[in-house]
C-alpha cells in the first residue's frame, strides 16, 4: 500500500491532532514459516470435520455473502469497525472480481458451515498504468487478461482474514487462523508468488500480530490515524 512521508505527521500534530490508532503493515517471504505454525495448521487442517477450500467464483453472490457474514461478526470489536452493507461489499467485490486468484483467496468451513476467511489477490500495481479506467477501455481489458495470464505478478496483498467468535474462542478451532495462514502461503508459494503485505492490523491487536511475526513475517509500514477534538 501506498503511504505518506514521516516528515508529514509532525505537521498534521503541529494542526492541533493527535494519534488516535496506529495500524500494522508486515511483509512476508515465501518461506519463512515456522515449523511450529506449520505443526498447529496442519493438526487444525487434519480434523475431519474442517475443510479449507477456495473461492467459488461460479458462485459470486455465495461468496460475497459468506465474506460479509464472516467478517463483519469476525471484526465486530474492534476499534473502528464499521460493518460492510451488502451494498458496499458488492461494489468492492465486482472492482476485485477481475483481480481473483482463487488459490489464495479461501474459505474454513467446520461441519459445512462457514468459519473463517482469509481474502488476499495479486499485486494490482499491475494496472496502475491504465489511468483508472478499466471496464471503459477494451485495450486496457484485454492487456490485464494478459498479464494475469502470461505475466503473473509475484506479489500478493492480504487483505481480509477473519474467524467468527465462537469458533476464534474455541480450543478446537481457534487455530483456524493459522491454518488459513500456512494454506494462503504454500499455495501461494506454488503459483509463483515469492512474498506480500498483509495489512491492516492494529497496534493492539496482540494475538494476530504475535502470529503474523511467527510466520516470519516482518513489520515494515506504520499507519496512523488522527483524531482533533472539537470545540
Amino acid at each position: 500500500m501506498g503511504h505518506n512521508k514521516p516528515h508529514l505527521g509532525g505537521m498534521v500534530e503541529a494542526a492541533g491532532y493527535r494519534k488516535a490508532k496506529d495500524f500494522y503493515a508486515y511483509w512476508y517471504t515465501s518461506g519463512n514459516i515456522d515449523e511450529r505454525t506449520k505443526r498447529v495448521a496442519e493438526r487444525t487442517k487434519a480434523l475431519p470435520n474442517v475443510r479449507i477450500r477456495t473461492m467459488d467464483l461460479g458462485n459470486f453472490r455465495r461468496e460475497v455473502d459468506i465474506v460479509r457474514d464472516v467478517f463483519n461478526e469476525a471484526w465486530k470489536d474492534n476499534w473502528g469497525f464499521i460493518p460492510f452493507t451488502n451494498k458496499e461489499l458488492e461494489i468492492v467485490a465486482t472492482e476485485y472480481k477481475m483481480f481473483v486468484d482463487t488459490e489464495i483467496a479461501l474459505v474454513a468451513e467446520v461441519d459445512g458451515k462457514p468459519a473463517a476467511i482469509c481474502f488476499a489477490i495479486p499485486d494490482v500495481n499491475m494496472v496502475r498504468d491504465f489511468d483508472g479506467e478499466l471496464m471503459r477501455n477494451p485495450i486496457n481489458l484485454a492487456k490485464l487478461l494478459y498479464r494475469n495470464k502470461f505475466k503473473r505478478p509475484h506479489h500478493a496483498r492480504l487483505l481480509l482474514l477473519g474467524i467468527k467468535g465462537e469458533y476464534r474462542a474455541s480450543h478446537r478451532y481457534g487455530t483456524l487462523a493459522a491454518a488459513l495462514y500456512v494454506e494462503v502461503a504454500e499455495r501461494g508459494a506454488k503459483r509463483g508468488y515469492v512474498g506480500g503485505e498483509l495489512s491492516w492490523t492494529l497496534e493492539d491487536n496482540a494475538l494476530i500480530n504475535r502470529g503474523i511475526e511467527r510466520m516470519g513475517a516482518r513489520r515494515y509500514k506504520v499507519y496512523r490515524v488522527y483524531e482533533k477534538r472539537l470545540q
